[in-house]
């Protein structure tokens, strides 16, 4: 009888260390799932936010070099991060560079200066996507340069 209550002890004790294991399991793959799902949101919230542009370097005696927003056309110049440019499939490009008419995504703060060109300094990710075609760069290029001339010529001289 005593190894009878043994046995029934050790069924007993061994049923409940079963299912705390397996609470305890459940309660892990609960939360690297919840997380799992923030993370996938953030990345989400990150690529919404992103711009998608084209560099652009125009003038003669100085170079001046934007980006122009091909979504919306607005100009405005951003850093490259410090990480450095990105590859297509988000490796390090091995190179800071950009060469005129690169399509680039650009990921940060989303906060831009009220100037003209406006001023992207919160940039966290710059990302090449591609590279536009001669005809999309000339358009960018003229509308830059427009841009920069109606700009110019809203300054006022002093009259002598």
């Amino acid at each position: 009888m005593k190894e009878k209550k043994k046995d029934y002890k050790m069924i007993l004790g061994m049923t409940v260390l079963v299912v705390v294991l397996l609470l305890i399991a459940g309660g892990f793959w609960s939360t690297v799932s919840r997380q799992a799902a923030r993370e996938k949101q953030a990345l989400q919230e990150e690529e919404a936010s992103a711009l998608t542009a084209v560099y652009v370097e125009t003038g003669d005696l100085l170079r001046m070099q934007v980006f122009v927003d091909m979504n919306n056309e607005t100009i405005f110049t951003a850093p490259i991060p410090s990480e450095g440019l990105l590859d297509e499939n988000g490796k390090s490009a091995g190179n800071d560079s950009l060469t005129p008419g690169d399509i680039v995504k650009i990921y940060g703060n989303g906060i831009m200066t009220m100037s003209f060109p406006g001023q992207y300094n919160g940039v966290t990710k710059m990302q090449l996507t591609g590279h536009a075609s001669e005809e999309e760069l000339k358009k960018y290029t003229d509308l830059v340069e427009s841009s920069l001339q109606g700009a110019q010529s809203d300054i006022q001289t002093p009259e002598e």
